[in-house]
């Protein structure tokens, strides 16, 4: 192997903090047998009666792996000795009949486990992934039983807080087994989760809705605006059904206008079929007499003459259930209050972690002030334009405004040729028009001569403060359809500010406009970094938007960024559709090679070094998913030095994942290496021995300075570096450098640069779609086809069709930071 480069390094200075894991200190001795429980529904409740209900002497020790396979340290007495049928009675489901089998092959033992940790076995084998499987199991298996859980973590009623809207919060605790060096950690960390609010479902109903009345007011027709609310809201949620004697648990499918009216036919005792309704049949079966037949009921079941309908007002929803979709907006705010936790208050079970606090030059706990400072390369604008959707905003208090900005503008050294034109829009559906005129507009304000038809510089859009479909439709006409420059500001935020707060807000557009018209606010600089970027070099972060949860009939959207300027801080993006949920990207290979053909265009030669930043990635996918897409950016840069014919070497890359989705944090030991405000540790702190993984090169590194709660450090796992050879320190300066680097902030962010962007670049994925798609719905989108077997097959070829890609003119501007 070479050896690593001598590469310069900044300053450093030790420190100790505590960590949120603690140490495994027995690895069990015991080997488990494997068993399937068959292929039936509702396996988790299945294996739950069977433990405590229907034989618990032969399965109350076996741990359960949410799927399909149980262990046992002991071997199973089975009534056929290796296999046995169990018929049992699920509540709320019925009889089931489940068959237990052992499974042929090796029982599971911890021997390749141990071996692992102390670095006789080189690389995570199957058998030492299972074994860490059953150790996961093994400590999460009894809180996970007890309390409402999503499999990582379980969460208690203890301090729970009332969204409204039929949703509550609860906390809970969050529990993962990490492998490090020399021993196993348990990771521990508070976690949050919303859920349905137990009690009457009439009650929940009129919450959801927000309306203060009785049930009288759920007496909605099918598909009105109210209807749909609850059917999305309701769907698949247990509730509970009381009647004399008994209470049944169902799974709701659906709603039913009038229920107490809904006619069926009902058999009698003697084989007759007779007429009836639902309000009819419980008045004779169970003498309820209905106060509400004319509200919305639960369907249980369809299909022809088999709707099984309840009464609304007989239903509860039942406790300790988990909302999996995404929050409305208005709660997640109080979502993020209910989690925030100062470190002192986070911290619970700990182990002692070493590491240095990275320090670069003149950045105070990551953050700067630009007041009074010039921009390295501002920019002209020669003509810009003001579009106004505000509500109440004065004419003149826009003027002001607009003052105040352009005197930031120039303040920060930018040159402002004109005064901006102003043009009042006239909302949803005109937003094209609107900018398209506000354009001409500035173009004669600024004197432009006739015939020249290139957009004004930017093209500034003032918004009510709600008003996502306005800002859609101005993003979209900027980014697709028109490729003009756009930045919008809230109504709200111009009225509220003054005096030195305004010029704080202003500055903050200013630095944004600069970037977004090709000019460069600062130049990162560290020694690793600045020895990086001797040589040509090529920034790129990649990232994955999948759908929100329970979505299965959206794309997912891949965006590769990369830096085509020698300072490593202009970037230019590209996205692609692919197939929903896949982690992978699926095109990494011809957008690599866009982007290296856009370099050589615009810089006449071929990088040399290639830093590779991949966000979202999971501990399983390193080995898969990131080995296919280095052989993919390896494949792009050899069809490049083909087709060109170059004869220069290729560039040497470096590939790594940059986690943000754990619950590591890191807690001073020493006040003094705390911030004096959040309490949380200093930016900077890097953390690479304690918790590392034993067969990845992989560090934390705590790069922005907290706020609020506990801060939160990114994890870098190394795959692949052709660059520095594995010396893991010019790598964590580069990062931590990077993270200085984005442009529309004044402080250090979370993970670098390139990879911000390249998730906001996935997050403005919903501009590109046609409006036909209706990809932007909370409720999924309606493009997809039906299978011979009943599945929804997708169509990805009519989401790609659909998907516009960047405006050409908006290709060498950062349009999404």
């Amino acid at each position: 192997m070479a050896s690593a480069p001598t590469v310069p390094l900044g300053q450093r200075r030790p420190m100790a903090v505590y960590a949120n894991a603690f140490d495994v200190t027995q690895i069990p001795v015991k080997a488990y047998e494997q068993y399937d429980v068959g292929p039936v529904r509702w396996r988790h409740r299945i294996v739950e009666r069977l433990q405590n209900h229907e034989a618990p002497r032969v399965f109350r020790l076996c741990l359960f792996d949410g799927k399909s396979i149980l262990y046992s340290a002991a071997p199973l007495d089975l009534p056929d000795g290796t296999s046995g049928n169990y018929t049992l009675v699920v509540p709320g489901k019925g009889r089931v009949t489940v068959k237990v089998a052992r499974v042929a092959g090796e029982t599971v033992t911890f021997d390749d486990l141990k071996k692992f940790l102390t670095g006789k076995i080189s690389d995570q084998t199957p058998k030492v992934s299972v074994a860490l499987n059953l150790l996961q199991f093994i400590i999460r298996q009894a809180p996970n039983l007890k309390y409402p859980n999503n499999g990582r973590a379980y969460f208690t009623s203890g301090g729970s807080k009332d969204l409204r809207g039929g949703l509550q919060l609860f906390r809970g605790f969050f529990q993962s087994v990490r492998p490090a060096i020399g021993r196993v950690l348990v990771n521990v960390d508070i976690s949050a989760a919303a859920m349905y609010k137990p009690g009457p479902f009439v009650d929940a109903a009129l919450e959801v809705l927000n309306i203060r009345a009785n049930a009288r007011a759920l007496s909605f027709k099918k598909h009105s605006k109210e209807w749909n609310i609850l059917s999305q809201f309701f769907r698949n949620v247990l509730v509970e059904i009381k009647l004399p004697k008994k209470i049944v648990t169902k799974k709701i499918v659906g709603l039913v206008e009038a229920a107490g009216r809904f006619p069926f036919t009902q058999e009698s005792e003697d084989g007759s079929s007779l007429p009836t309704t639902v309000e009819e049949y419980y008045r004779k079966t169970y003498n309820i007499r209905l106060a509400f037949p004319d509200i919305i009921g639960i369907e249980l079941s369809r299909g022809s003459g088999k709707n099984t309908v309840i009464p609304a007002e007989l239903c509860a929803v039942a406790a300790g259930q988990r909302y999996n979709r995404k929050l409305p907006q208005n709660m997640t705010s109080m979502m993020v209050d209910f989690s925030k936790f100062r470190p002192e208050k986070r911290l619970e079970m700990i182990v002692g972690q070493k590491g240095d606090r990275v320090q670069p030059p003149d950045v105070n706990n990551g953050a700067w002030n630009i007041t009074r400072q010039h921009l390295h390369s501002p920019e002209i604008i020669r003509a810009w334009a003001v579009v106004d959707y505000s509500l109440r905003l004065d004419q003149n208090v826009i003027k002001a405004f607009m003052d105040t900005l352009e005197q930031c503008c120039t303040a920060r050294g930018m040159s402002v040729k004109a005064k901006p034109s102003y043009k009042r829009g006239n909302g949803v559906g005109s937003v094209d028009r609107d900018i398209k005129e506000a354009c001409a507009l500035a173009l004669v304000s600024a004197g432009a001569p006739r015939g020249y038809n290139k957009p004004p510089e930017i093209v500034l859009v003032i918004l009510p403060q709600s008003a996502a479909d306005i800002r859609q439709d101005v993003k979209r006409a900027g980014d697709v359809t028109l490729g003009v420059s756009t930045q919008c500001v809230r109504e709200d935020n111009i009225a509220k500010f003054s005096g030195r707060q305004l010029d704080q807000y202003c500055n903050n557009i200013a630095i944004k406009i600069n970037a977004r018209l090709t000019g460069v606010n600062s130049i990162p600089s560290s020694p690793a970094y600045d020895w990086l970027t001797k040589e040509d070099f090529m920034f790129f972060g990649a990232d994955v938007g999948h759908p929100g949860p329970g979505v299965q009939n959206k794309p997912s959207v891949a965006s590769v960024v990369f830096s085509y300027d020698r300072h490593g801080v202009k970037y230019s993006a590209t996205s692609r559709v692919q197939q929903p949920r896949q982690e992978r990207i699926g095109e990494l290979g011809p957008m690599v090679y866009d982007a290296i053909t856009r370099y050589g265009k615009v810089n006449g030669k071929a990088p040399r070094r290639l830093m590779f930043f991949r966000d979202g990635l999971s501990e399983g996918e390193y080995a898969g998913v990131g080995e296919l897409e280095f052989q993919d950016i390896k494949e792009a840069v050899r069809r490049v030095w083909a087709e060109v014919k170059l004869n220069d070497p290729p560039p040497l890359i470096t590939y790594l994942i940059v986690g943000k989705r754990h619950h590591v944090r890191f807690f001073p030991t020493n006040p003094q290496d705390g911030d004096r405000k959040s309490g949380n540790v200093q930016a900077g702190f890097v953390a690479s021995e304690g918790i590392a993984n034993p067969i990845a090169k992989d560090f934390y590194l705590l790069s922005h300075g907290g706020i609020l709660g506990t801060s939160r450090p990114a994890h870098y796992i190394v795959l692949k570096d052709e660059i520095f050879n594995f010396d893991i320190r010019p790598i964590q300066e580069v990062a931590y450098t990077l993270c200085h680097a984005y442009i529309s902030a004044t402080r250090s962010v979370s993970i670098p640069a390139p990879v911000y962007y390249a998730d906001k670049v996935c997050a403005r994925a919903e501009y590109h779609f046609d409006a036909s798609l209706r990809y932007i719905d909370s409720d999924g989108a309606t493009v997809a086809s039906s299978s011979s077997c009943g599945k929804q097959s997708f169509n990805l070829s009519q989401w790609r069709s659909g998907y516009a890609q960047t405006h050409s003119s908006m290709l060498a501007r950062m349009f999404f930071a």
